[in-house]
């Protein structure tokens, strides 16, 4: 399914992977791959709420114009290499290392595409689109314990075109950082043991009042559980526009 708003698409295609396209035609990725979304090879697992996540395809579009990779976690050479275009510019965040990925993945170096390094706070444009990167950070994951996100690890990314501007937090509680931002499309992760989860995004689609709110980066695993119909529902229930994509 495409979830369409004032001539702006999006179709969260599973796990961290979504697809934007603006009415001029030029199409943005966020994280592209991983656990066989875009490879036909994921399947629902037997946990509650497993089905409501969009079926894996083998995905091979190479369309993008941009693509953003928010941390290592998310990393993926082979994703990348299925949805960019080959005038493609990868938007990596700075601190992406293959060697913190736990998988045996080519260098951000290799990648044979326009790469583009940025740190929190650069807002480079590329291919019309003005790519603002943002703090991402998680909790501790147990009480008195270290967390998966530790600042400096990722960030997340506003992407601009024309007069719409999507607002992708990454794998990220909500932040301070976020609250002033003004996007009309939030990109809500709502996977509660790894990212800001269903109530926070909620509270943080309320302050920023975008005219599109699409949840994503949920129930593709049991860890990355979340209730998408609890999210959305709360959600509508505050006069925010808010659409499944599953």
């Amino acid at each position: 399914m495409t979830v369409s708003q004032a001539g702006l698409t999006v179709e969260w295609l599973g796990y961290a992977t979504a697809r934007i396209e603006w009415p001029d035609g030029t199409v943005a990725y966020t994280d592209p791959g991983r656990y066989g979304v875009l490879t036909g090879e994921w399947t629902p697992g037997d946990f509650e709420g497993a089905r409501h996540h969009p079926p894996a395809s083998d995905y091979h579009a190479q369309d993008a114009d941009v693509v953003v990779v928010t941390h290592a976690h998310h990393y993926d050479p082979h994703g990348i290499e299925r949805v960019a275009s080959e005038d493609a510019t990868i938007v990596v965040y700075d601190g992406v290392s293959a060697d913190d990925t736990g998988r045996s993945v080519a260098s951000v170096d290799a990648l044979d595409y326009d790469v583009r390094r940025v740190e929190c706070g650069d807002e480079p444009t590329v291919s019309g689109v003005a790519v603002e990167s943002v703090p991402a950070e998680t909790a501790p994951d147990e009480p008195g314990g270290t967390s998966s996100h530790p600042p400096g690890f990722g960030c997340g990314f506003v992407l601009t075109h024309g007069d719409t501007a999507v607002f992708y937090p990454g794998d990220s509680d909500a932040l301070a950082a976020h609250r002033d931002l003004d996007p009309e499309v939030f990109l809500a992760p709502i996977s509660r043991r790894i990212t800001m989860g269903e109530t926070e995004a909620v509270d943080l689609a309320e302050r920023l009042d975008p005219e599109l709110v699409v949840p994503v980066h949920y129930n593709t695993f049991e860890r990355l559980a979340g209730d998408s119909r609890l999210f959305a529902c709360d959600v509508a229930s505050r006069g925010i526009p808010v659409a499944l994509d599953e």
